[in-house]
């Protein structure tokens, strides 16, 4: 069982990795967002020069890391270990998704969680700490790539300039994403005293697992409603079904978080962090707000309305500045975010109902 120490540790390894894919699951967006429109088919001129320059530029800085000689930087060049192929990895992705090819996409990412599970597991009961879990990360992105390869590729120019334009709009609905999941735990470390950031970052956790449990349903929102839109059929059916498989995941996780925190803080961390019960509720709560609003602006960049990301990164800073400068522990860290996700929810609720009912095409 790892301590608070460590688990604050792991989460900081993890919230980085999670930052550089953030950011380039803009990318994957994009790509998506033109294959379903029909404007992109081949990108396979995109998929060498970059990991070459990325390759070259990372070997310095896994260097350094690994000379620092402690267990965080190690792990973390592990992971960097594996960036030259992460941005074929998001691109091949992106390309499965717009065409709909879910057996291949679903192939790589179970593949992804059995290989990060698996080898996490082992290499920490061989005692490898925390350089073996930055391994097992790694290892785990690298194999990820295996069942996206094969797709009908060839030669592809002068596609950067349009997809980086096309990805700027996703670009900064990560960056407010990896604020609000991500950053108030990153600032935690530092400011929260004692257990609270490990306790912090336990919390963090079980968010990024709500979070990701319906992020599958952000990638397929988007070919989803470009291909009705392209048939002239309504949004509604689509949005509707997300709508209910979302609530299907978020209810439950809440009426559990509230009714009975002890134990699913234990199935999910340990009774090691029995100390965060009282937070449970307000922390679940944050993530569902936050996942909502996810899939609704991902909804909402679908047809171009980009009105709510300047809402998002607003209440983004908003929410990182009143920690950092009021909390001061952890209920008033978590309930300063679930003040700051509501607001954004309800707000990018009724944008999205204005547009969705208006313009149902």
């Amino acid at each position: 069982m790892l301590s608070p120490q460590e688990f604050a540790d792991l989460t900081f390894v993890l919230t980085v990795k999670l930052v550089v894919l953030s950011l380039l699951t803009a990318l994957q967006m994009a790509v998506s967002q033109r294959a379903a429109a029909g404007k992109l088919s081949e990108i396979s001129g995109l998929l060498v020069r970059p990991s070459v320059f990325l390759l070259t530029l990372l070997g310095g800085l896994i260097l350094a890391l690994w000379m620092t000689g402690q267990s965080v930087g190690r792990s973390l060049a592990m992971v960097a270990l594996a960036v030259p192929l992460i941005l074929p990895l998001v691109l091949l992705r992106g390309l499965a998704l717009g065409r709909l090819d879910m057996a291949r996409t679903i192939a790589s990412a179970q593949l992804e969680m059995i290989v990060r599970l698996g080898l996490s597991l082992l290499f920490w009961a061989l005692g490898w700490g925390l350089v073996g879990l930055g391994l097992a990360l790694a290892l785990a992105l690298l194999l990820a790539w295996v069942p996206l390869r094969g797709q009908s590729l060839g030669q592809a120019q002068g596609l950067w300039h349009p997809l980086i334009l096309a990805a700027s709009s996703f670009a900064a609905l990560q960056l407010a994403h990896v604020l609000m999941l991500d950053g108030d735990i990153l600032l935690g470390r530092w400011v929260l005293a004692g257990n609270s950031a490990g306790q912090l970052a336990a919390l963090g956790l079980i968010q990024r697992v709500q979070f990701f449990a319906c992020f599958g349903l952000a990638t397929i929102l988007i070919p989803m409603i470009l291909q009705r839109r392209a048939a002239g059929l309504s949004l509604i059916k689509p949005i509707s079904l997300i709508a209910m498989l979302f609530a299907s995941t978020a209810l439950p996780l809440l009426a559990w978080a509230w009714a009975k925190p002890t134990s699913l803080l234990t199935l999910m961390v340990g009774s090691a962090y029995a100390g965060a019960e009282p937070a449970l509720g307000l922390a679940v709560a944050s993530a569902s707000l936050l996942t909502f609003t996810y899939l609704a602006l991902t909804a909402l960049l679908a047809i171009e309305v980009r009105t709510g990301l300047w809402i998002a990164l607003a209440i983004a800073g908003l929410q990182i500045a009143g920690q950092g400068l009021f909390a001061t522990d952890l209920i008033s860290w978590l309930s300063w975010k679930l003040i700051c996700q509501t607001a954004l929810a309800l707000g990018i609720a009724g944008l999205s109902w204005r547009v969705f009912t208006q313009h149902p095409l």
